[in-house]
């Protein structure tokens, strides 16, 4: 590239608009420079009192300060060194050392130059990006082309959704996440123990069960973070497990403490016991080893497979999961696998997208920070990759597929396969195998959060099952539709009865 960039043409319609993208631009240099510690991003309008982003670094001794530039400091460096030195004693009054190097117009275009960031120059500087009226007409598109496979209309919320509720981390998920937090505020195994004289639990077991309790707790404001910073499911996982197990000892060992008592009424005082420890209660949610335990894994790959048989409701999933995400706001490309027509997979979503000139890396790259833009996570969809030239292509460029897409954090990739092509288009190896508890020795248990691979949800086919409903005041039978389960009516085998449908 041998022009200068305009730094004038950065996108904006109006001034206001202009300067936010260029905190933006220059947030995401930050992020690839690298200068190691935590990145993040500070959002807020008016309330973030200028820092646009941080770098936390671990505790480190200032030594090998940059060296000072020669010469006059008049001019603009003469106000830059006057402002750092006046930044310098407000730090050192706090107890701060801080250093401060100035990025100028040419070291922000160097930085933009380099390799691994060259991609954030079409979208910050080029009108060719994605922008809602782009991404609303390919998906009417993909709606349209599903034909009898999504029925809006005929929509009713199921379980199947939940990886999407995971995805954007929505209130039902975060709610059932707060409660097991809330009930551990109430857990106090000491005053458990306390209950029963003698209770014969050793003050070491006490003492490391109120540790455990103190770090799950810990660990309970993340489930509000935004998006934009990854859940920490491992540490949830053996923080939970941890806790859960220490508790159910202490209640175990007060409950058969009472049961050696020589008294008649077993049962008031060992429910209290267990009302006080609540180390039943904590684990009979089972969210993180029930329920939400193998979709909250999503999070953390960003990654995720729905798989069923023919008539499933697959399609229809996608769809339906795609539509809500984007009338909530955020970024979604869905692809149909019927339109994955050429050798590389990547070649047939550009052709597909209309973006045939651009490199796959740079439609990723709009397309998360589109997702920036908005405040939430994208979504690239595909569904069925067993149609088309699926099976020919997926098996040899899925690992690499999920990795490129992995490589951009606010973007969630969403496949489906019909379950009998299964083995003949997706490896094994990409399949996460997600376990709920970790190991005798205390480590997170396998693929935790297993980014590279794919959180695998089974779409089962809904059949008719006999039931009732009320008609002009009488109850009558009826046909309604469920998941698979034993007794469960076939739609052959409901044609033979003439009973509404419910």
């Amino acid at each position: 590239m041998c022009d200068p960039i305009n730094f004038t043409k950065i996108r904006g319609n109006t001034v206001e608009g202009q300067r936010s993208f260029f905190e933006q631009l220059v947030c995401h240099l930050a992020k690839l420079d690298g200068g190691g510690g935590e990145f993040r991003r500070i959002e807020g309008a008016g309330g973030d009192g200028g820092v646009e982003v941080l770098r936390i670094l671990p505790p480190c001794d200032f030594t090998g300060k940059r060296a000072a530039r020669g010469g006059s400091t008049e001019g603009i460096w003469g106000k830059w060194d006057t402002q750092v030195e006046k930044w310098r004693k407000l730090a050192a009054a706090r107890g701060m050392t801080v250093e401060f190097d100035p990025w100028t117009a040419f070291e922000i275009e160097a930085a933009l130059l380099r390799a691994d960031a060259q991609h954030l120059i079409p979208f910050f500087f080029d009108r060719l990006v994605f922008t809602r009226e782009w991404m609303q007409r390919h998906l009417d598109r993909t709606i349209h082309d599903l034909h009898a496979r999504y029925s809006p209309g005929e929509h009713v919320d199921t379980e199947s959704l939940r990886p999407f509720d995971v995805i954007y981390r929505r209130e039902n998920v975060c709610r059932d996440l707060r409660a097991v937090f809330d009930l551990a505020r109430s857990s106090d195994p000491r005053a458990a123990a306390a209950l029963v004289e003698d209770a014969g639990v050793p003050e070491a077991d006490i003492i490391a069960a109120e540790d455990s309790l103190k770090d799950f707790l810990a660990l309970g404001e993340a489930v509000d973070w935004s998006t934009a910073r990854e859940w920490p499911i491992c540490r949830w996982v053996t923080s939970w497990y941890s806790l859960t197990r220490r508790l159910g000892h202490i209640d175990r060992a007060i409950r058969d403490r009472i049961q050696t008592e020589e008294r008649t009424d077993y049962d008031a005082p060992r429910r209290r016991v267990s009302e006080t420890t609540k180390a039943y209660e904590l684990i009979g949610p089972e969210v993180f080893g029930g329920r939400w335990a193998h979709l909250i894994r999503i999070d953390g790959s960003r990654a995720t497979l729905f798989v069923g048989r023919a008539g499933a409701g697959k399609s229809h999933v996608l769809a339906r999961g795609a539509e809500t995400a984007w009338n909530a706001g955020a970024p979604v490309v869905h692809i149909l696998g019927q339109h994955i027509l050429d050798d590389d997979p990547r070649t047939s979503i550009l052709k597909r997208l209309e973006i045939a000139h651009w490199s796959f890396h740079d439609a990723l790259s709009a397309l998360n920070l589109a997702a920036e833009a908005a405040g939430t996570r994208a979504m690239l969809v595909i569904d069925a990759l067993n149609e088309g030239h699926g099976t020919d292509v997926w098996k040899s460029h899925l690992a690499s597929f999920i990795r490129e897409v992995n490589q951009h954090d606010s973007i969630v990739l969403v496949v489906s396969c019909r379950e009998e092509y299964l083995d003949y288009v997706v490896p094994t190896k990409v399949i996460a195998e997600p376990r709920s508890y970790p190991g005798d020795d205390g480590q997170p248990p396998k693929d935790c959060a297993p980014l590279g691979k794919l959180v695998r949800v089974s779409r089962r086919p809904r059949h008719w099952e006999p039931a009732t409903t009320e008609r002009n005041g009488c109850t009558v039978p009826c046909w309604q539709r469920s998941g698979t389960s034993p007794g469960a009516w076939s739609n052959e085998e409901r044609t033979m009865f003439p009973f509404p449908t419910l």
